[in-house]
């Protein structure tokens, strides 16, 4: 980074710089996104390499039930309680240094637990991870939001958006096959590897954008005299009601969208509606699926004029999707919902994450637009599935399925009220 750019990241920025829609990517912007990519994924192999061992861990911990699902909650309240630190961390540090401390995090609750020899100690290295994957869940869509400009964002946070899945399939498919050569410890071994992995590259690879990358003709001033500075802070940045918003719709989006993995195979079994291996085959199916949307969802967010109604009108079909969810029988029918789930819940994330840098005053203020988006949905999967849950236990699973439908539809009425400029008419479709 040049001078200039080290002062931004340290909280203070020169006059704040709008990217005209039809600005060329520049080529290095996708290795920061593909590094980027493999940085993040180390979060959620973290976070489910727990579910693969957890027999084992009640067994050698004495664990009970409530404190073995805290395993895996536990970073879902690291992500609520770090995601406006972490975005004033990422104004201070930079990207280089946050992505650098996040994965450095992250080996470090690992190694912890690796070595851990009671439970408490155990959940406390899981909080330590947690707050290196909140970390990297900021910093990584604030560089996207930095290197690629607004008509070529979509389909970076589409590619991004596969994170969380691609963590998840890594931590089923090969922390299994890593324990079965050894002890469960091995599974945390293999997460510290992973991470220490993606920290060298953050190393060397991570940077902002350098002004010859992004050309002078594509740059527009906006409202700032010659020679002023802007001071990035925390309360500048809350001040406005757009972030706020967009808040709750993560908020709502986030109570549905752990339902689904949380209950659905429990639900489909216990009614004898499929086996536990159908289920583990459509919740694959779905994982694929969900990673073909988010590039879907990046491509039409790219082309679309109002990108509001890209995660608004989605909820819609969500609450939908969620009256019918505990009433369907047929095998077809439930693959028909997975597909329209699967897209679905890729597009209004990687919707809401690329146009949040637009909802600001200012760029600089994009770090802090992520943290804000992360936090509502932290607090939503934090509060979703113990409301279904509870309303399931006392009236039934299609009621239960039900009172999620008022909530999307809530969250569709404030994102409506989210302010958005129309993007203007493109002359050429968008060219990476």
């Amino acid at each position: 980074m040049t001078s200039s750019s080290e002062t931004s990241a340290a909280g203070r920025t020169e006059t704040p710089v709008r990217r005209t829609e039809d600005a060329k990517v520049a080529p290095y912007a996708w290795v920061v996104l593909a590094v980027g990519f493999i940085a993040s994924v180390a979060g959620p192999l973290g976070m489910f390499k727990v579910s693969t061992v957890l027999p084992t861990l009640i067994r050698q911990f004495h664990l009970s039930l409530s404190v073995a699902g805290l395993m895996v909650s536990v970073f879902a309240v690291t992500g609520f309680i770090l995601a406006l630190p972490a975005s004033s961390i990422f104004q201070k540090l930079g990207l280089k240094w946050t992505c650098v401390v996040s994965t450095a995090v992250m080996i470090v609750g690992s190694l912890m637990g690796t070595f851990a020899t009671t439970g408490g100690v155990l959940l406390v290295s899981r909080f330590v991870e947690g707050a290196g994957m909140g970390l990297i869940a900021v910093a990584v869509p604030s560089a996207i939001a930095a290197w690629f400009p607004g008509r070529r964002r979509g389909i970076a946070m589409g590619i991004w958006n596969n994170w969380m899945t691609v963590g998840s399939i890594l931590a089923f498919s090969a922390v299994p096959a890593v324990v079965a050569r050894g002890t469960y410890k091995n599974a945390w071994w293999f997460s510290t590897t992973y991470s220490a992995v993606a920290l060298v590259l953050c190393l060397f690879f991570m940077r902002m954008p350098r002004p010859r990358e992004v050309p002078a003709l594509l740059i527009e001033r906006v409202d700032a005299p010659s020679g002023s500075s802007e001071k990035v802070t925390l309360r500048a940045a809350l001040n406005g009601r757009n972030i706020w918003l967009a808040m709750i719709v993560a908020l709502c989006f986030g109570a549905a969208i752990n339902v689904v993995p949380t209950y659905y195979p429990t639900f489909v079994t216990g009614a004898g509606v499929m086996t536990a291996g159908a289920v583990a085959v459509v919740i694959t199916v779905e994982n694929v699926l969900g990673m073909a949307g988010g590039l879907t969802a990046g491509f039409l967010f790219d082309r679309v004029r109002n990108r509001k109604l890209m995660f608004t009108w989605p909820l819609v079909g969500f609450a939908i999707l969620f009256l019918l969810l505990f009433g369907l029988r047929s095998l077809v029918a439930i693959y028909v919902w997975m597909l329209v789930y699967a897209f679905v819940t890729s597009l209004v994330p990687t919707c809401l994450f690329a146009t949040a840098p637009e909802i600001m005053k200012s760029p600089a203020y994009a770090g802090y637009a992520m943290g804000m988006i992360n936090m509502g949905q932290d607090v939503g999967l934090f509060l979703g599935p113990p409301l279904v849950g509870a309303i399931a236990a006392h009236s039934s699973w299609p009621i239960a399925g039900a009172s999620l439908a008022p909530i999307l539809v809530f969250g569709t009425v404030i994102g409506l009220l989210v302010k958005l400029p129309r993007r203007p008419k493109a002359a050429t479709a968008p060219a990476m």
